[in-house]
């Protein structure tokens, strides 16, 4: 999932009117400005079938996981070093910050987690074009769903030590979450080749369906005075009145899959099996795509209505590696 530059960092010293902006060579990006989520993480592909003894029409089902994946960061400091977060200001169309960390002036607390979630299930028929002594050809349709979950959460505390308000502290949080949903047909095919105890097995399937997907956008701001009166109010910094919300879509998509096994037997029911699997999703929503750094902080506001939702729309793929046993009966 790729994310803009979220969090950013400036030595103590710097110039309040360009701590943590973007585009100062004094500015550091601590967190966003690339790609996260992309690590390895553990999964299962669970396959359940049956296919009769005459090699007619068989049953199969199967479910496939990745765990939750989540990049989580966290910085907290007095005012040295800076802590902001960066946006462009499009009152005067210039790159801006809003400081959680300054010397003097303000300290704060900013935390960010980005999670990514997939799971994919098929229910499918089974038909044998071809079963030979070594060579097998088998064909396969039916239903294929997927689903694949993002959010990413940007929360920040700070306290007031020499600003406006002296004593005060601030909450501040914004959320990004997607979810997607497939729902389409799948065919392919199964070729399986045997040379005495080893085997492999080359899989190629194609889902053709539709893709509905969600996002939710939400941002809210809490502020306590020192004589502890509170005042909350559902925008953050970029989440706001402009962009937030639910927001539906519907698209056209597709789902491949491509797979190799190789399966060894150790008796004529127990299989040992390791392979590849790379599943690719055409048209999906990320949670990270969706933020737009470009902030009207007029309030009310006057002027272009920004930050916008843009409902962009990416792909996404996986790979992974797979061992397993299979006992026939």
């Amino acid at each position: 999932m790729a994310l803009p530059p979220l969090v950013t960092s400036s030595p103590d010293g710097t110039p309040q009117g360009v701590a943590g902006v973007l585009g100062q060579p004094t500015t550091r990006v601590l967190f966003g400005d690339g790609n996260v989520n992309d690590d390895d993480r553990s999964g299962g592909l669970f396959t359940l079938g049956y296919q009769p003894p005459c090699r007619g029409f068989g049953i199969e089902g199967s479910y496939l996981f990745l765990a939750c994946e989540s990049t989580a960061f966290r910085a907290t400091s007095a005012g040295d070093p800076v802590l902001a977060r960066p946006f462009v200001n499009i009152e005067d169309g210039r790159q801006d910050a809003e400081l959680m960390a300054f010397s003097d002036l303000i300290e704060g607390t900013v935390a960010v987690e980005a999670t990514t979630k997939l799971e994919a299930a098929a229910a499918l028929l089974r038909r044998s074009l071809r079963h030979g002594c070594r060579l097998q050809w088998d064909f396969v349709t039916g239903y294929r769903y997927g689903r694949l979950e993002d959010e990413v959460l940007i929360t920040q505390s700070t306290l007031d030590t020499g600003g406006a308000s002296p004593g005060a502290t601030k909450l501040l949080a914004d959320q990004f979450a997607t979810s997607n949903d497939f729902h389409g047909a799948e065919l392919g095919s199964v070729l399986t080749y045997d040379n005495c105890r080893w085997s492999i097995e080359l899989l190629a399937k194609l889902a053709l369906g539709g893709t509905h997907s969600k996002a939710t956008v939400w941002g809210t701001t809490t502020v306590t005075d020192v004589e502890n009166n509170v005042v909350t109010r559902p925008v953050g910094l970029l989440a706001r009145s402009t962009n937030s919300g639910r927001f539906d879509r519907d698209e056209f998509a597709v789902i491949p899959q491509l797979g190799v096994t190789l399966r060894y037997a150790f008796t004529g029911h127990l299989d040992a099996t390791f392979g590849y699997h790379f599943l690719y999703w055409s048209r999906v929503a990320r949670a990270g795509d969706q933020i737009d750094l470009d902030l009207n902080l007029s309030d009310p506001l006057d002027g272009v209505a920004r930050p916008e939702f843009p409902f962009q729309m990416t792909d996404f793929w996986a790979q992974g590696m797979n061992f397993g046993f299979e006992y026939r009966y």
